[in-house]
């Protein structure tokens, strides 16, 4: 059986750990040789100061971590650590014991996270979402920050391969608005995980402070979409079809604010993210990460499709009214 080489980057310089400064009730990473032993003070700022006080990202890290580990183990493979600059190759009863520790640090964090006032959500809530001045405030940062070159200040692209963020769920804006905020760490959400990269929209929010995430997202979940063009035809639902009714709910429109609303989206943008979910089903392996977007239900169901089930899922769902998903 083919060994599989996973390249783990173990950071042992972040800062200045020590063992000191316990927090009630979360008990202490024990020494090892694997990686640092940070204090309960050190792991708080640099959460904070990395994560934004977000410990469900710091969390989600070694979780995947530990999760590879385990297969890895599970399979008789060995795991290559990159720890000090130099590689490591890990298996057998050490791998064993950098799957105690990994456990551990998953253990102390989420103990840790319950000990932390939770970090203040930058979701618009309803009233913000309604707010003029809010409202105002978000288009002003939308237009600095060049949205309007491909969405359009209406919310409606003319690109094929630009989606629409006119009238689409707030709560989804800002969580690509947030993944596209890191090419480095998955974003959990109540959906699952997620990582998505694109150069441009990469670069775009690198220059952009995380307080203008939430007034963008409410900015163009505010405005009307458009119809679908009179041309397209409404067919019938795919056979597919009932794989996406779940989360997007029929005919694209769906209630939660952080699952997309596919109806009258892009049909050439649906089709190249279900494209992307595929290529990226082995589980997000850092190969398939350039330039694609993986998730940690979509890009599972995109490996069960065909180019052709693609296609019609997204001429179905593009010929949708967006305005409340019913036919023309």
């Amino acid at each position: 059986m083919r060994n599989w080489i996973l390249l783990v980057a173990i950071a042992t310089t972040v800062l200045a750990f020590h063992s000191s400064g316990a927090l009630a009730g979360c008990p202490n990473l024990s020494p090892s040789k694997w990686s640092s032993s940070p204090s309960h003070k050190t792991l708080v700022k640099l959460v904070l100061e990395k994560y934004g006080g977000d410990w469900s990202g710091y969390a989600a890290k070694w979780e995947r971590q530990l999760d590879l580990a385990r297969d890895v183990h599970a399979r008789g493979l060995f795991l290559t650590l990159k720890s000090k600059g130099k590689l490591l190759q890990v298996k057998g009863v050490d791998l064993e014991n950098y799957i105690k520790t990994l456990s551990e640090r998953v253990i102390v964090a989420n103990c840790l996270a319950e000990t932390q006032p939770a970090a203040a959500s930058i979701t618009p809530t309803a009233v913000e979402s309604n707010d003029i001045s809010y409202l105002n405030t978000g288009k002003r940062a939308a237009e600095i920050a060049g949205c309007f070159k491909c969405h359009n200040v209406d919310g409606n692209s003319k690109n094929s391969t630009t989606p629409h963020l006119a009238n689409q769920n707030v709560g989804y804006i800002v969580a690509q608005l947030k993944a596209f905020s890191t090419t480095k760490e998955q974003v959990s959400g109540s959906f699952g995980r997620g990582h998505r990269t694109n150069k441009l929209m990469n670069g775009t929010m690198a220059l952009l402070s995380p307080k203008t995430i939430g007034p963008i997202a409410a900015y163009f979940s505010s405005l009307p979409c458009s119809k679908p063009d009179r041309g397209i035809a409404v067919p019938a639902a795919p056979r597919n079809e009932v794989l996406c009714r779940s989360c997007h709910g029929p005919k694209g429109i769906n209630r939660s604010s952080e699952v997309p609303n596919l109806a009258g989206q892009r049909k050439l943008y649906l089709e190249n993210q279900l494209r992307s979910f595929r290529l990226t089903s082995s589980g997000g392996k850092k190969f398939a990460f350039r330039k694609r977007r993986h998730h940690q239900i979509m890009s599972g169901l995109a490996a069960t499709l065909t180019n052709d089930e693609m296609d019609r899922l997204a001429n179905y769902y593009a010929a949708q009214n967006c305005r409340n998903g019913a036919d023309k």
